[in-house]
Formats: structure tokens, sequence, C-alpha cells
């Protein structure tokens, strides 16, 4: 049986969403289609970072990190690089 997200409604979508770490959900759906990124753009969604799942070499695309921190109610950085990071996105988010 083949289930395709895109029956289910931007309500339901949205929940569907939070349970994701934010990294994930933005790495799988970001610029997916318009849909996907009207609902991942939307200020109702409220995610949670946790950066020991993020490889070093993923932390370089600054357009999904701008739109990510909007979204972002709890933040777990792990190393020094991804603070950088993360810190020199906030700033540009200001």
């Amino acid at each position: 049986m083949v289930i395709v997200l895109e029956i289910f409604s931007n309500e339901v979508l949205m929940q569907i969403f939070e349970y994701f770490d934010a990294y994930h959900l933005f790495k799988a759906f970001f610029n997916l289609n318009s849909r996907f990124n009207q609902l991942i753009k939307d200020h109702r969604l409220r995610l949670k970072l946790n950066s020991k799942y993020i490889r070093d070499n993923d932390m370089i695309n600054p357009q999904m990190w701008h739109t990510m921190v909007h979204h972002l109610t709890a933040v777990t950085l792990i190393n020094d690089k991804h603070i950088r990071i993360f810190m020199s996105v906030c700033k540009l988010c200001v």
C-alpha cells in the first residue's frame, strides 16, 4: 500500500511535521513543492532542533537555516561548529 502525504489536510500535516526534528523536516520537505514550502513557512509551526544528527557538510544552506530559525522552540547544539553557524544565521535574522 502506498500512502501519499499530499492527501492529508494542511492541519494534519502540520501536526505530523511537529514530530520531526527541525533539521530532518527541512532536509526532507524544504523546496519540495509550493504546498510544503507554504506549510514549512507557516508561523504556527513550532519545532525543536538537535544538532547531533547533522553532518558538518549539511550545515551550509543559509536559506534553509534562515527559515528554520523562526520556528524553533528548543535548540540543542553539540559542538562549536554548529554553535558558530547557528549564531551567524541568527545574527542575519535580526
